[in-house]
């Protein structure tokens, strides 16, 4: 999927962003899936005293994951899984949100099955 999105401001022009995602099922039990999105937004410091206030900034994220699903019960999927993420920052940042941003996530998802 690909998806793109423009916020016009009445003041500061228009903010962008875009998001690309995948995802591939290597097996029944086993799937990859990335995501790649990037925003530009100006309202990470809501403060009007801070300097960086109304200041537009770029930001992307980079993430990508695994999930390994089975079935549980007739009617019940469960999928386990875990994804990990970068970030990328204009530098005016570090103060702020620190430097090199990384993250991760572990899910349990349970679902109705056909």
């Amino acid at each position: 999927m690909v998806a793109y999105s423009a916020k016009k401001r009445i003041s500061g022009g228009t903010r962008s962003a875009w998001l690309a995602e995948a995802n591939r099922n290597l097996t029944r039990h086993h799937t990859l899936f990335g995501r790649i999105e990037s925003v530009s937004n100006d309202e990470p410091f809501p403060d009007h005293d801070d300097p960086l206030h109304d200041r537009p900034f770029r930001v992307a994220k980079f993430q990508a994951g695994y999930a390994w699903r089975m079935q549980v019960a007739k009617v019940v999927e469960v999928a386990l899984g875990g994804t990990v993420a970068a970030f990328a920052k204009p530098s005016a940042l570090d103060a702020a949100y620190g430097g090199h941003l990384l993250g991760y996530t572990l899910f349990a998802k349970f679902s109705l099955s056909q």
